[in-house]
C-alpha cells in the first residue's frame, strides 16, 4: 500500500512539473526565430530574433536572420544595418549579393555597384553578382563595363538567357549591331519556348536593318510578325525600317495585323448571328 502511495505522489509530481514546463514561455533562439520567418510570421520573427541579436551581438548568423526578418516585412533600412553587422563579424558573398540586389530595387546603383564587387572578391564564380553588376551599370550608362561584367557571367554559365538578352541591348547602346544580332540568335537556340521569341525575332530585324541588310532584317520581320502581328504595326513606325517603306514585302508584312484584326469581326459576327440553342425542359 505504502510503494502505491509512493507511486502515485510521484506520478503527480512528474505531471505538475510537465505542466509547469509547458507553462513557461520558451526561450528566444535562432531557430525558433527561423521558423516564425518561414511561416510569413514577420512581426513575431522580427521580436524573437531582435532577442537573440541582443544576447548574442557577435551573433553575425542571429544579424543576418534579423535583417532577412526586416527584409520580409519591407522594413529595408533595418535590413542593411542589420546586414551592415553581420558583415563585420563573417563577410559573406550571398550577402553582398542580397544587399546589391536591394539596392538595384532601389535604384541605388553606384551602392549596389560597391556590393556586387565585394561579393565578386569573395566568389568571382556566383554569376549572379556579376549580372547585378552589370545592370547596374546599364543603368548607370557604363556601357564598357556592364558589356565585361555580362561576358565575365557568360564565360562563367554560357547557358543564362537571360545575360546574353542584356548584352545584347548592352552591345546596341554601343552600336555593335553584329554583336548585339549574335546574343540574341544565341538566346533563340538556348530557349526555343521563349515567350519574349517574337520580340527577340524583331529586336534581330531591326538590327540587321540598321546595319542595311534589307534580306536578314525582312526575314526575321517576317518571323516576329509569325509569331505577333502587332510588331508589322511596330515595324511601320520605326526610324529603322523607313527604307522599306514602299517594298512590297514589307508592306505585306506591316499589313497582317489588318488582316487578322477582319478575321476576328468576322468571327464575332458569326457568333452574334449564330442561334441560340433552347435549353431543353424537364420532363
Amino acid at each position: 500500500m505504502k510503494k502505491i502511495l509512493m507511486a502515485g505522489a510521484a506520478i503527480i509530481i512528474f505531471a505538475a512539473l510537465s505542466q509547469a514546463q509547458e507553462a513557461a514561455p520558451s526561450s528566444p533562439s535562432l531557430e525558433g526565430g527561423k521558423k516564425l520567418m518561414g511561416l510569413g510570421k514577420y512581426d513575431e520573427a522580427i521580436a524573437e530574433l531582435a532577442k537573440v541579436a541582443e544576447a548574442q551581438p557577435d551573433s553575425a548568423d542571429a544579424h543576418y536572420a534579423l535583417g532577412d526578418a526586416y527584409s520580409g516585412k519591407g522594413m529595408w533600412d533595418e535590413f542593411v544595418a542589420e546586414y551592415r553587422k553581420a558583415l563585420k563579424l563573417k563577410p559573406s558573398a550571398e550577402a553582398y549579393i542580397n544587399l546589391g540586389l536591394s539596392f538595384n530595387n532601389k535604384g541605388k546603383w553606384s551602392e549596389s555597384i560597391e556590393e556586387f564587387n565585394e561579393a565578386v572578391k569573395l566568389d568571382g564564380r556566383d554569376t549572379r553578382a556579376y549580372n547585378g553588376l552589370a545592370w547596374a551599370y546599364l543603368q548607370k550608362n557604363l556601357i564598357d563595363e556592364a558589356v565585361a561584367a555580362y561576358k565575365k557571367s557568360i564565360a562563367i554559365n554560357p547557358g543564362d538567357i537571360s545575360a546574353h538578352s542584356q548584352l545584347g541591348v548592352a552591345y546596341t547602346k554601343k552600336k555593335k549591331y553584329k554583336e548585339a544580332v549574335a546574343e540574341y540568335q544565341e538566346v533563340l537556340k538556348l530557349n526555343t519556348s521563349d515567350p519574349d521569341k517574337a520580340l527577340k525575332n524583331y529586336l534581330i530585324a531591326r538590327l540587321f536593318a540598321l546595319m542595311e541588310k534589307k534580306k536578314d532584317s525582312l526575314d526575321y520581320l517576317g518571323k516576329a510578325v509569325s509569331l505577333s502581328a502587332s510588331f508589322g504595326q511596330t515595324a511601320k513606325t520605326e526610324d529603322a525600317f523607313k527604307a522599306y517603306a514602299k517594298d512590297p514585302v514589307f508592306l505585306k508584312l506591316t499589313a497582317v495585323k489588318k488582316v487578322e484584326e477582319k478575321k476576328k469581326e468576322e468571327m464575332k459576327e458569326e457568333t452574334k448571328e449564330a442561334p441560340k440553342e433552347t435549353p431543353l425542359e424537364a420532363p
